[in-house]
């Protein structure tokens, strides 16, 4: 379906003065939907790239313990941060998919004349409905975006922790060895 014709139909005219659009596009700019998903992104990138562990000798963390727990601690605390963007994006995703669910079937029922009017298959009516609702869907994206960005930082977090264990006991080892 070509952009132009959608811009000019009278379905989008109508479809984006329905009172149910108009509050989903509120919702959008200051209530559930309004997240700042390159906030977000930024914040992870920054938690990311700051980390202690990323930039640590191991001859440093083996001579100073208290350098090691500052590490796991803050891996830790980073760690809570990326599980607490993941939660609020999936709650905002799940509640986006159900409401633009609904949404798609209400706009196709109510304006099903209108959209019979202006278009004569299936795909054109759902692709202007679609069209309609494009800036949620954008969201939806940038949503899964985030969460995948989350899931690949906490994966780093616990391979972190996990070097970050396996240099300690391989110190403790050596500590024992020279023991003996």
């Amino acid at each position: 379906m070509a952009v132009g014709i959608v811009k000019k139909s009278a379905f989008l005219r109508m479809a984006r003065d329905d009172p149910r659009m108009i509050k989903l596009g509120r919702m959008r700019e200051s209530g559930v939907y309004s997240i700042d998903t390159e906030a977000l992104i930024k914040e992870l990138e920054g938690m990311h790239s700051s980390r202690q562990s990323r930039t640590i000798k191991a001859r440093t963390m083996l001579r100073d313990t208290e350098t090691s727990m500052n590490m796991v601690l803050e891996n830790q605390a980073f760690r809570s941060r990326v599980v607490q963007i993941k939660i609020t994006c999936y709650k905002t995703k799940a509640l986006l998919d159900e409401q633009l669910s609904l949404m798609t079937k209400y706009l196709l029922t109510k304006f099903a004349s209108q959209l019979s009017l202006e278009f004569s298959t299936q795909k054109a009516k759902a692709d202007a409905v679609a069209t309609c609702l494009s800036d949620f869907s954008k969201l939806q994206s940038k949503l899964a975006i985030v969460m995948t960005i989350s899931d690949m930082i906490a994966n780093d977090l616990d391979q972190s922790y996990w070097s970050i264990n396996v240099t300690v006991k391989i110190a403790e080892q050596r500590d024992k060895i020279r023991e003996i």
